[in-house]
């Protein structure tokens, strides 16, 4: 559990670096699309952890 609550921190984290960099550069800076794309890939890797517990849980029930 504590592997998804550290991709819970380090997309909150990556969301407040994102908004700064909007603010500051604009949506069409290649250090803007970086830091998206970096967290949509935090993201992607957050669904999977969720997605594999919740199987893992039905397959192996507590």
């Amino acid at each position: 559990m504590s592997e998804i609550i550290n991709r819970v921190e380090e997309i909150e984290t990556l969301r407040e670096k994102l908004h700064r960099l909007v603010e500051q550069k604009g949506f069409s800076n290649p250090e803007v699309i970086a830091a998206s794309q970096k967290l949509d890939r935090v993201i992607d890797q957050y669904h999977k952890l969720v997605k594999e517990r919740q199987h893992n849980s039905y397959v192996h029930p507590a």
